[in-house]
């Protein structure tokens, strides 16, 4: 490096409401940071590894307007290490020859890290031209080391069950970006797996696992950014049940609909209703989540009775789904308790996803579904990756720390993966007969529990199409404001479909909800003429 890098230090002050307030920055050569740069020099060239103290220096800490807030004292250690050290080195290079020369920008998906579309110029069966995906190094840095010691690690080695839920890491790719300007922009990206590969929709769930997702002092979180973060955890289902739900791509229509600004009256703000679905979705529990994951009952659009011979069922595709996700969580579980030393995983997720988009042919179908259904680690930037040389040489205390954040993770797997496989059981292990169904209708709230508004509760058996009235809890009708509409009603009819021989269920039953009628206000407190009514049937 020569005395035109420069590193910038910028002094913030925490607060727990709102962003951090700027104090001052303060603007160094990497040259004067490292006092001698011969010696610099020749310690990198060398092959034995080592390190270099660099000189105390004295900064003064300005403001956008030449102000002096402050002085910070800085002194910078040059380490070299040999190959093969953890965190050795350079990082792993990809060829780019292997990669179109240009990139496409995808966008933001959820953090700050843009990503970038790659195509393979020489693609196979096994690796089409998207298989990778490329990821910001410059928004990554605190990643990068996790999957370079990951990629060591990753085969015959005792934590490679455990690592191999992770996400496939190539190494780091040096390209270029076409600007919306049309200049050319230089990138380094993290080349990974594309999880949407293959894929003609994607359906991902974003599970941040423990129930404490920060920690004061580690990876650099601040004592009020890791306070933050706690408040966050204590009213999420991160303090109930070890887990919260961070993002949902693929939302199917029903959860779509779902305004998350209905209880305020906001609409048209984008970003305002990006953070409501964000509260919204970190507060669902797993039963919540998993039945809006495994909801198909409108998009792919469904088969007919004369195909059924031919291509698989939404239905059936959930069923496949639910069961690899049980399966491949518990194996995640298992895999867990082989590692050898505890691991420090913090705020980092696992990741569920399928295609929702089409219906596989009969033929081939399981085996389509259950290889394009994923389950994946990822989000490595508050994690170490912990060796039993490292752990033996932590004091008792880190030890000690180690063990206990590698519970809260554990738990947080072990929660996830019993509640899919209840999912499961309740929804699809039915071996003898359904004998009652239940309509419940709710007013829908975003902000707070949805109000209860009937119930119906039928035989299981084929019904054309019928209108019955809904009861309260009390077993009284349910009828309109102040009597003027009549009576709370609900038309639905039952139908039975029965599934071809070579398929895993029987059949189903089939429940078409077509109106309800004369539904009572709720929301009366906002002056609201009609209810935003939503139906779970059990």
């Amino acid at each position: 490096m020569g005395s035109s890098t420069a590193v910038e230090f910028q002094v913030m002050e925490g607060n727990v409401i709102g962003r951090p307030t700027f104090c001052g920055a303060a603007q160094v050569s990497v040259e004067a940071l490292l006092g001698d740069p011969t010696a610099s020099e020749s310690l990198c060239a060398s092959a034995s590894g080592g390190t270099l103290t660099g000189p105390v220096m004295d900064l003064e800490l300005r403001l956008p307007s030449d102000e002096v807030t402050g002085r910070i004292f800085v002194q910078a250690l040059l380490v070299s290490r040999q190959p093969g050290e953890a965190q050795a080195g350079p990082l792993t290079k990809v060829d780019p020859s292997r990669f179109d020369a240009k990139v496409e920008r995808l966008g933001v998906s959820g953090g700050s890290a843009a990503f970038f579309k790659l195509c393979l110029k020489e693609p196979t069966s096994s690796r089409p031209a998207d298989y990778f995906i490329g990821k910001d190094l410059s928004h990554a840095e605190d990643e990068v080391n996790f999957y370079e010691e990951a990629l060591s690690h990753r085969h015959g080695s005792s934590l490679g069950p455990l690592l191999g839920y992770t996400l496939e890491y190539a190494g780091v790719l040096s390209c270029t970006e076409e600007t919306a300007s049309g200049d050319e922009k230089r990138n380094e990206l993290l080349v990974m797996r594309n999880l949407r590969c293959g894929c003609s929709k994607l359906r991902l769930l974003d599970v941040k696992i423990g129930q404490k997702t920060a920690q004061a002092g580690w990876q650099g979180k601040s004592r009020a950014a890791a306070l933050r973060q706690s408040l966050v955890d204590g009213i999420t289902n991160s303090s109930c049940e070890g887990f919260r739900l961070e993002g949902f791509d693929g939302r199917p229509p029903a959860l779509e609909s779902m305004d998350p600004l209905l209880d305020i009256g906001m609409t048209g703000n984008a970003k305002m209703a990006k953070k409501a679905l964000r509260v919204m979705l970190q507060r669902m529990t797993a039963a919540e989540m998993l039945v809006h994951f495994w909801d198909v009952h409108q998009e792919p659009a469904d088969v007919d009775d004369a195909g059924l011979e031919s291509k698989l069922c939404t239905t059936e595709v959930a069923e496949l789904v639910a069961n690899e996700v049980v399966r491949q969580l518990a194996g995640l579980s298992v895999a867990c308790r082989r590692s050898p030393v505890p691991q420090k995983w913090i705020g980092s997720s696992v990741g569920l996803g399928f295609d929702c988009g089409r219906l596989p042919s009969r033929a081939t179908g399981e085996d389509e579904v259950r290889s394009s259904t994923k389950v994946h680690t990822f989000d490595w930037g508050r994690s170490e990756l912990n060796t039993m040389d490292k752990h033996m040489l932590l004091s008792e205390k880190d030890q000690h720390d180690r063990g206990e954040f590698w519970r809260y993770y554990m738990g947080g797997v072990d929660r996830l993966a019993w509640e899919a496989a209840r999912a499961y059981k309740h929804r699809f292990c039915c071996t003898t007969r359904w004998s009652i169904i239940t309509f419940k209708l709710y007013d829908f709230d975003s902000m707070s529990e949805n109000d209860f508004i009937g119930r119906l509760t039928v035989p299981v058996e084929e019904t054309p199409e019928t209108t019955a009235e809904l009861s309260t809890k009390d077993g009284n009708h349910v009828v309109g404001d102040y009597g003027f509409r009549g009576s709370a009603t609900l038309t639905y009819s039952i139908t039975w479909r029965s599934y071809p021989k070579t398929s895993r269920l029987i059949g189903s039953w089939r429940v078409h909800l077509k109106r309800a009628q004369h539904l009572p206000r709720q929301d009366k407190m906002q002056l609201r003429t009609t209810s935003d009514p939503m139906c779970e049937i059990t």
